[in-house]
Parts: structure tokens; C-alpha cells; sequence
């Protein structure tokens, strides 16, 4: 299910910042959760209830169109800062960029790895420190310390991107 950290109503999340008893249910059915962040459907608070509750988070993704590149999503990168702010680590969100996904699409063996013989497709990341103003797509904004910058993409194992 995509687009689950949604403010209330309509997410997950009750008006008093618990999970539904059905985000529940479907959690132990083996339904996996994905960000999926877009124009409606990240909120920091409902973030923070979720993940308070160790609601599982599966994977991390953007939804990323031209409605919403100018924000409040703007790159993965900041999606990925977003949750740096939210108290997770660095191995942690990118594990949910990387391994999530493709866990999700069942070729965890295959994609989100960097293992001998891998397909080789690797972002290479610079962390940013300093301030930063993370927006949802509420519109609520929140300043951090944190951000990240694509400098490197590899497709395959061949330099398609490089930052300026």
C-alpha cells in the first residue's frame, strides 16, 4: 500500500494518532507499506505516530510528477532527509530506497544490492549539513540540519549522471 503516512482523515492514522486497527490487520496479513510521499500524502505527524507505533515503513518512494517537483516532494534525496529528520539512520533509509523496493516487487536478489554480479545500478549520495526547511505535503514546514544531494547515478555499471 502506497501513500500510507496521509494525514488524518483518510491515512492510517486516527484522529488520536494511533494506526487503524485495519493498517494493523493488513500489517500482519504480510500487505507491505511504501511512503509513495506526492502532493497529498506525507505528513509529518502522521509520520512520527506511525513510526512511534513501529508501524512497519517497507519502503520509501517519491510519487515524483510535475505537480509536485517544485514541492513539497522535490528529489528522493530530500524525501530521504525528510526521514534523516525524523530520526532514522542513513542505513536505514536507504535501505528502504534500495532493498524496500525491490523486496516489494519480489527481486530483492536482483535489484538494491551491491553483491558480486549485480546489475550495478548505484546513486551516489553527499550529506549536507546545515540548515535545510523540509515541507509535507500538508504544508507544514519544519527546519533540520540534515540534507542529501545526488552527485553520481550508475546504470549498469556505466556513469549516466553527474551532479554540477
Amino acid at each position: 500500500m502506497t501513500h500510507c503516512f496521509k494525514a488524518y482523515p483518510g491515512g492510517l492514522m486516527h484522529r488520536w494518532g494511533r494506526p487503524v486497527p485495519e493498517a494493523w490487520a493488513a500489517a500482519e496479513r504480510g500487505v507491505r507499506f511504501d511512503l509513495g510521499h506526492g502532493q497529498g500524502s506525507f505528513c509529518f505527524t502522521a509520520a512520527r505516530q506511525a513510526l512511534a507505533a513501529r508501524f512497519p515503513l517497507h519502503s520509501i518512494s517519491t510519487d515524483l510528477h510535475q505537480g509536485n517537483v517544485k514541492g513539497p516532494v522535490f528529489t528522493l534525496a530530500r524525501t530521504m532527509a525528510k526521514f534523516l529528520h525524523l530520526g532514522l539512520s542513513l542505513p536505514e533509509v536507504v535501505r528502504l530506497v534500495t532493498l524496500g523496493p525491490a523486496a516489494a516487487i519480489g527481486r530483492a536478489e536482483e535489484f538494491g544490492t551491491l553483491r558480486p554480479g549485480a546489475c550495478a545500478d548505484i546513486t551516489v549520495f553527499r550529506v549536507l549539513d546545515g540548515p535545510v526547511e523540509y515541507v509535507d505535503s500538508e504544508g507544514a514546514s519544519e527546519r533540520g540540519t540534515v540534507d542529501l544531494a545526488a552527485v553520481h547515478t550508475m546504470r549498469a555499471g556505466k556513469l549516466v549522471g553527474t551532479a554540477s
